[in-house]
């Protein structure tokens, strides 16, 4: 969740490409709870060769809304990143990585609980949104986003594996 200040609004016309939203802008947005922070950049797909693309970067604080924007439409190129903070990765201060996966998972020994997981540049961690879990408490049960342009991240869930 994040909270704004009326004070700090920016008046800005609408740019071409903006579909129609009316969007507010502002200088800074304060973030109300420690949790993770994802930062997720995605580039439409191109109408037509003198279209110009820009890329489109969204906040969220939840696994489930960054999936959503990720899922929500056929995107040309998509990038997800998240800022970490240190209970989730035990550092000693927060941490920015690039998320390769999410998976659906199901929780050990609550067999209708789900929960989501993300393979990272800095390892696999379990979303807290609704509890906080440990990577080996859950199973990976299915796919849901994968990152293109990380080649090398091994995509296949526990189960599937020979």
């Amino acid at each position: 969740m994040f909270r704004v200040d009326s004070r700090f609004e920016i008046h800005i016309p609408p740019f071409p490409g903006d579909h129609g939203w009316k969007a507010q802008h502002f200088h800074f947005v304060e973030q109300c709870f420690n949790v993770p922070l994802w930062h997720i950049q995605v580039l439409p797909q191109a109408a037509g060769a003198d279209d110009f693309q820009r890329w489109s970067c969204y906040l969220a604080v939840r696994a489930s809304d960054a999936l959503g924007i990720l899922l929500g439409q056929c995107w040309e190129r998509a990038k997800l990143h998240v800022v970490l903070p240190q209970y989730i990765t035990r550092a000693d201060s927060i941490s920015m990585a690039r998320c390769s996966a999410l998976w659906e998972c199901r929780v050990h020994g609550q067999d209708d609980a789900t929960a989501l997981m993300f393979d990272t540049s800095l390892g696999s961690f379990v979303d807290p949104e609704f509890e906080l879990l440990e990577a080996a408490s859950v199973q990976k049960v299915a796919i849901r986003w994968r990152d293109s342009e990380i080649a090398d991240a091994d995509l296949r869930p526990e189960s599937w594996r020979p």
